[in-house]
C-alpha cells in the first residue's frame, strides 16, 4: 500500500499515473476523485500482482463510504497494489505499514519535493 499525502496541487494524481504506468496499465489513469476509487487489472508480467486499485479519499464524507468503495477487501487482497490519495481520511482505516509518499510545492511552479517514509 502506498499514501500519497500532500497539499492540493503537489502532484499525487501524476505521481499515481506515473506508478501505475509503470506496472504495465496502458490508456489514460483518470483521477477516482468523485467515485473515490477505480481499479486496474496489471499485465500478467508482474509478478505475484494482477490488480491494482487507486483511492483519492478527497471528497470522502464518512467510514460507511469508505466500506462501500471496498477499502478493506482492497487492502486484504494480496494480489493487489494500492495507492491512495489523501490517506489521512482514512483514519484508522489506514495500515500502518504503508509506505509513505509525501509531495510538497517548490519554489517555482514545476517544481516538487518528494519524501518517500517507510
Amino acid at each position: 500500500m502506498v499514501a500519497l499525502a500532500g497539499e492540493l496541487g503537489t502532484g499525487k494524481t501524476v505521481f499515481a499515473r506515473g506508478f501505475l504506468g509503470a506496472l504495465g496499465v496502458r490508456g489514460r489513469v483518470l483521477s477516482p476523485t468523485f467515485i473515490l476509487v477505480r481499479s486496474y487489472r496489471l499485465p500478467k508480467n508482474r509478478g505475484e500482482f494482477v490488480r491494482a486499485y487507486h483511492f483519492d479519499l478527497y471528497r470522502l464524507k464518512n467510514a460507511n463510504e469508505l466500506r462501500r468503495a471496498g477499502f478493506r477487501e482492497a487492502l486484504s487482497d494480496a494480489k493487489a497494489v494500492v495507492l491512495v490519495e489523501w490517506p489521512e481520511r482514512a483514519g484508522r482505516a489506514l495500515p500502518k505499514d504503508a509506505v509513505r509518499v509525501h509531495l510538497k510545492h517548490g519554489a517555482d511552479a514545476r517544481e516538487r519535493h518528494v519524501r518517500f517514509v517507510w
